[in-house]
């Protein structure tokens, strides 16, 4: 969860609406959610490296490179709007993806090393390629923000000990 606190905390800053889906109602299922999200969104960013086991015996999870399915295809297939999508495409290592998605080989997939200032990096690098009129902070400026805002909670939080990892998009 760290390494998603880092890049909304990046989007924010850089002047983006974030759109995550979170659970608002037990009712609801969360792939519709999911795909309205798709839908409305001008941008999508996929983190691959959570397609892994953690103990032995274990299936991973498949939920985000479903997810880059749905968003590829409504790039490919969907509304006029939609086929104007950016995605960019994240992994904690370089290759390992084409283990279990070797369809997307050829994709320029990023690599944030597991590391909260690399997520960063690659998410403000990729921006400010898509919008060279804009200026953006250099990653090693938000990083350093993105270190005070976390402590800034820590210091200030009145009451039980807050639990950075379980910030939802609104709290930032």
């Amino acid at each position: 969860l760290e390494l998603r606190n880092a890049a909304i905390f990046c989007l924010k800053l850089l002047g983006y609406n974030v759109l995550i889906s979170e659970t608002k109602n037990s009712n609801d299922q969360r792939i519709s959610e999911i795909k309205k999200l798709i839908g409305k969104s001008k941008y999508g960013i996929h983190d691959l490296s959570r397609i892994k086991c953690n103990a032995k015996g274990e299936i991973p999870r498949f939920n985000m490179p479903y997810e880059l399915g749905l968003d590829i295809g409504a790039k490919t297939y969907g509304s006029p709007a939609q086929r104007k999508k950016f995605i960019l495409i994240l992994s904690h290592v370089a290759n390992e993806y084409k283990i279990a998605l070797s369809d997307i080989s050829g994709q320029d997939i990023k690599v944030h090393h597991d590391k909260p200032s690399e997520i960063i990096r690659c998410i403000r690098d990729w921006f400010s390629v898509m919008m060279k009129k804009k200026r953006f902070p250099l990653s090693e400026e938000i990083y350093l923000e993105y270190l005070n805002f976390t402590e800034a909670l820590k210091l200030n939080f009145t009451g039980p000990q807050i639990n950075i990892a379980k910030l939802t998009v609104s709290d930032y």
